[in-house]
């Protein structure tokens, strides 16, 4: 199982979230008609961590944007995001097969409005340093 797909297991089996968004977290982009809120997931980059021998990990950034149609709603939202990766540590992400993750920072991006949808949006980086498969 790849650090995406871990953190996309993780985060539907968050109750909090799920009870704002359901099953609404998507990777790139929404679909064309949305149902909001919703949460979209992208990679941003990914750096391997040397070893002396070998590589011991890696850490990978994954931007996570709450989206909703209220800046009140979208708030809520990223407050489930923190809630459930702030000071996750030294768990396994994801379900059977999962991907050992050793933690978690979180790095605050922009708001965001956009005129034509009515839409506004909150970002959350994930610093995720695990181990790779």
């Amino acid at each position: 199982m790849v650090i995406e797909e871990a953190l996309l297991a993780y985060l539907l089996a968050q109750s909090g979230l799920t009870a704002l968004v359901s099953n609404r977290i998507h990777f790139l982009k929404l679909p064309q008609t949305p149902t909001l809120p919703a949460v979209t997931l992208q990679k941003i980059d990914s750096t391997k961590i040397p070893g002396f021998s070998a590589d011991i990990g890696a850490m990978t950034r994954i931007q996570t944007t709450s989206w909703a149609l209220t800046y009140t709603g979208v708030s809520a939202v990223q407050e489930q995001i923190r809630a459930a990766t702030q000071n996750y540590m030294n768990q396994t992400m994801g379900s059977t097969g999962g991907v050992p993750v050793k933690n978690i920072e979180l790095d605050e991006g922009p708001d965001s409005y956009e005129d034509d949808t009515g839409r506004f949006g909150k970002v959350i980086d994930l610093l995720i340093y695990h181990t790779e498969a």
